[in-house]
């Protein structure tokens, strides 16, 4: 499955902190690490949660390897989801002809 960030939610890094995540609509706030900072980041609609667990698991050399961060990441980013801070990113249908 593939995310998208909801492009609704501001964003503001705070350095090795991590960052903080803000829906206006919502008036909610939601704080990060630096791995799920890491996470929002490439949640650009291009990277399914294999792609996102090897790219961390590379970023932060994480010893536990991909096998482990995927249940973690996974939970995080349905925990986005759920609060509606990301979705589900929709493939766009081509026609016979390979155009939209």
């Amino acid at each position: 499955m593939i995310y998208l960030a909801n492009p609704d939610v501001v964003y503001r890094p705070e350095g090795h902190d991590g960052a903080i995540l803000f829906h206006p609509d919502t008036s909610q706030v939601h704080v990060i690490n630096l791995s799920g900072a890491y996470i929002w980041e490439h949640l650009d609609g291009s990277r399914d949660l294999e792609a996102l667990c090897v790219a961390l698991a590379a970023q932060f050399s994480a010893s536990p390897g991909v096998e482990a961060l995927r249940a973690e990441v996974g939970r995080f980013i349905e925990g986005l989801v759920a609060i509606g801070f990301a979705a589900e990113a929709r493939a766009t249908p081509l026609t016979s002809a390979g155009q939209p």
